[in-house]
């Protein structure tokens, strides 16, 4: 039964992850979209991955970050991967501020090239 001030499991899945800081809620986003698409077959892991030559010769310049937020289809592997990596990065992200979160985050996405 609902309690007054309880707005039931949605509001409170809505409260839980607009509370994550703005840069690690992004990741999360795109590595759930990620997963679904792969889960769905619309994308494979090859389009997803890096590529040098894909990268650098044809100029797939999203690759470095799909390859940084596909963790790999729905599953139990998944949950783990969000946890920790929310658990770490919402922690990161206060201590650092977002901007220097960004910052730090990109230069590791951009060692995967």
């Amino acid at each position: 039964a609902l309690q007054p001030g309880d707005d039931g499991p949605v509001a409170g899945l809505q409260r839980a992850y607009l509370g994550v800081p703005i840069a690690t809620r992004s990741w999360l986003s795109a590595v759930l979209g990620l997963a679904a698409l792969s889960q769905a077959g619309l994308v494979s892991e090859e389009a997803l991955a890096v590529d040098a030559a894909a990268f650098s010769g044809r100029l797939q310049l999203w690759r470095p970050l799909t390859a940084a937020a596909f963790v790999g289809g729905v599953g139990p592997q998944l949950l783990q991967k969000l946890y920790y990596g929310i658990s770490f990065g919402r922690e990161l992200e206060r201590e650092l501020g977002t901007p220097e979160f960004l910052r730090a985050s990109l230069s590791v996405v951009a060692s995967l090239t």
